[in-house]
């Protein structure tokens, strides 16, 4: 008996978990979806977007589910290992801060907070990296069954070769692959999975979301141009799966400190916007959605 469809309302879209079902079902489902296949139908339509490697991690694309499977979970555990250090690093500052105020007000010798060098900031801007990684799952909130899935991350989608090919392209919040089972295709699931997308670029404080889709892919492009992307860039004609680049403009959410990333790469700093006392580090996280709000002046 055919499964009832999954209506765009009742699909929940969560972070991946590490040491949990989710990873081997990514890895299969992105396997499945874009490893040594071309991708003839869109997200909605069959097979998948994107089939890029994830940022920073490799340079050939994976081609099994077990390459899927380490991958992305080298790239999670990287995400919580910079997470902690970024964590640690920002409360120790802190602590120094909070022990200098003491002392001056009790009257005893002040205590010097060392200043933050140029290293100091391209460890933040290293561990921003890492943590500006996100994979999504979606899944049927009343079974549990997961549905489909989308990695987004901060990336060089204009740069003429992958990485670690250097570039000047500015960073943009991109996603990197998005597909749903075939089961669940044509069903809002892959909607679903881009509105978090979208949220996710938001929380970044970026006003953009980018990916790419094969000229040929025609249900999801015009899945894409529904939602709003528009068509920015192609491939070079001789490129085998030519691709075009898609972009849309998003409102990005308010942080303490009103920066604001802008799609040319450039940083928007208002006029009430300090630096953090709180060092290289400083920001807000949100338990409910999982990541993290950056509120701290360095260029990423």
């Amino acid at each position: 008996m055919p499964q009832p469809p999954v209506k765009p309302a009742a699909v929940k879209v969560r972070p991946a978990r590490l040491g949990s079902n989710d990873t081997p079902f990514i890895a299969g489902l992105f396997a499945q979806a874009f490893s040594l296949q071309p991708h003839s139908s869109g997200p909605e339509g069959g097979g998948g977007s994107g089939g890029g490697c994830l940022e920073g991690l490799t340079l050939c694309p994976p081609r099994s589910a077990a390459d899927w499977q380490r991958q992305v979970e080298t790239a999670l555990i990287s995400k919580h290992a910079a997470a902690e250090e970024s964590r640690r690093q920002r409360l120790d500052r802190q602590a120094l801060i909070l022990a200098a105020e003491a002392a001056r007000r009790s009257g005893r010798p002040p205590l010097m907070v060392p200043v933050l060098t140029q290293a100091d900031r391209q460890q933040v801007q290293r561990w921003r990296r890492q943590r500006s990684f996100v994979v999504l799952v979606a899944e049927d909130p009343s079974s549990g069954e997961l549905l489909g899935s989308a990695a987004v991350s901060l990336a060089q989608p204009e740069a003429a070769l992958p990485p670690p090919f250097p570039t000047t392209k500015p960073r943009r919040t991109y996603v990197s692959n998005i597909a749903t089972l075939p089961q669940h295709r044509r069903k809002g699931v892959a909607t679903a999975l881009l509105r978090q997308c979208e949220r996710q670029a938001r929380l970044w404080r970026r006003d953009s979301l980018w990916l790419h889709v094969e000229l040929d892919n025609a249900p999801a492009r015009q899945l894409y141009e529904k939602l709003g992307y528009q068509e920015v860039g192609r491939d070079p004609v001789f490129t085998p799966n030519r691709r075009c680049l898609m972009r849309k403009e998003v409102e990005p959410c308010h942080a303490p400190s009103n920066n604001i990333v802008s799609s040319a790469g450039t940083i928007r700093v208002s006029a009430s916007s300090s630096e953090g006392s709180g060092g290289g580090s400083s920001g807000s996280s949100s338990r409910k959605s999982g990541v993290f709000i950056w509120s701290e002046d360095v260029e990423l």
